[in-house]
């Protein structure tokens, strides 16, 4: 890929180009990181000499005006209205059929089990931790060390 020079992007910028060349640059400028850098660069350095825009409502009609002669509202395609989405793909249906799932397990008595396996969880007796368990014996421990040295000492 040959990689345009900063002279050739100024030329461009100026548009003193014919079509062709416009084409290949701007086809260049889709492929190429580098050249698009310089293409900035170019037009940076051209920036001064656009033209200011004085009155920005009168240059927005104009504009306007300019692509309704190119594409005339008519030929624009009108959105389309939304597809007919199927009965199960609406939320509704998703509803219901969580609903009826809620009162089927509610009759069946599989919510009234769950209940009852969790109050029995939590009614067992607690064993002890391993940290309570490591606490205990170091404090029956400890105080073994300190009745062994007050017998001693009598």
């Amino acid at each position: 890929m040959k990689h345009k020079t900063f002279e050739e992007w100024l030329t461009y910028v100026r548009d003193e180009v014919d079509e062709k060349t416009r084409v290949e640059f701007e086809n260049h400028l889709y492929e190429c990181d580098q050249c698009m850098e310089v293409y900035l660069e170019a037009i940076e350095r051209q920036e001064t000499s656009f033209p200011t825009v004085t009155d920005s409502d009168a240059f927005t009609d104009g504009i306007m005006a300019m692509i309704e002669v190119e594409k005339p509202v008519s030929n624009i395609e009108k959105p389309r209205p939304y597809a007919k989405t199927k009965f199960y793909q609406k939320s509704v249906f998703h509803y219901l059929v969580a609903a009826a799932m809620t009162l089927l397990l509610m009759t069946t008595g599989v919510f009234q089990e769950l209940m009852t396996i969790v109050t029995d969880f939590e009614n067992k007796s607690p064993k002890e931790s391993i940290t309570e368990g490591i606490m205990n014996e170091t404090f029956s421990f400890v105080e073994e060390s300190n009745q062994t040295n007050k017998e001693a000492k009598e």
